[in-house]
């Protein structure tokens, strides 16, 4: 078993969030510990045993474990009307260029595979037919919910990073490209968007690709909005296409395919 100590630039408030990620041999599970000052890991045959008192287990010899320490207050105030502020990088990243985690739509763990087979909410692949958000009959099957925004429980950002952190909504994306000054760049050597607000703060969007399947479609950006489209089998996304110089907001594409999330939450 291989234990890797990380450090992780902030998200939270006031606080140390620790969460555990190991990479088993056929998953990647998550483990969140919060609000905590600090945590002891002490490896006790193939257990990990957390100072809260937390045993993950099993573990086994192939496996990984990432521990990774997020520290405070490292949210990007970009000068907003809304003062909405924006995290440094993508969840699941360790730095702004860093590509993160892909998740499909609506669901809180990255996988290996992104189809309507893997999909959470998925009842029957040939519709497909779905049992969550959803409110077309044709294509229901646990009763319509008539839900179009992610909840809680199904935000990537909320779910890792805690309460205050979430998806962003549509009109935060239209927010985000309209008051700030956009700019093709690269990033230690990773291609991508830089916003600038009109404070002179920025942060730094990666060209991190997509998955369909477990096919990487490279020399793009696609990152999840919190909102399903009218075809409630799609969900909107910000998009960026590196090699043409072209960027839009209105982007939808299949929930179970896997992309990015880049967390904002409220100005306090």
């Amino acid at each position: 078993m291989v234990i890797l100590l990380m450090s992780l630039v902030g998200f939270g408030q006031n606080q140390k969030h620790f969460f555990i990620k190991y990479r088993a041999q056929d998953s990647t599970i998550y483990y969140n510990i919060q609000s905590v000052n600090s945590i002891h890991i002490d490896v006790n045959g193939h257990e990990l045993i957390c100072e809260d008192g937390s045993v993950f287990t099993p573990l086994t010899d192939m496996d990984t474990v990432y521990i990774y320490s997020v520290l405070a207050n490292e949210w990007i105030d970009l000068g907003l009307p809304s003062g909405l502020l924006w995290a440094t990088c993508n969840v699941g990243a360790n730095a702004p260029e860093d590509f993160g985690d892909y998740f499909a739509w609506a669901e809180t763990n990255p996988k290996f595979w992104y189809n309507w087979e893997t999909y959470r909410y998925c009842c029957d692949i040939f519709g497909p037919y779905l049992s969550k958000y959803c409110e077309d009959l044709e294509y229901n099957c646990n009763g319509i919910d008539n839900l179009t925004l992610l909840q809680s429980e199904d935000d990537a950002a909320t779910v890792n990073w805690g309460s205050d952190a979430r998806i962003p909504a549509i009109s935060e994306w239209i927010e985000l490209y309209s008051h700030c000054s956009v700019d093709w760049t690269t990033l230690n050597g990773v291609k991508g968007l830089r916003f600038t607000g009109s404070n002179g703060n920025s942060i730094f969007l990666p060209a991190a690709g997509y998955l369909n399947g477990n096919e990487f479609n490279d020399n793009c950006g696609n990152y999840w909005s919190n909102s399903r489209t009218i075809h409630q089998r799609n969900a909107w996304y910000f998009g960026f296409y590196y090699d043409v110089g072209a960027y839009s907001m209105l982007n939808d594409g299949y929930r179970s395919g896997g992309r990015s999330v880049r967390a904002v939450r409220s100005a306090k």
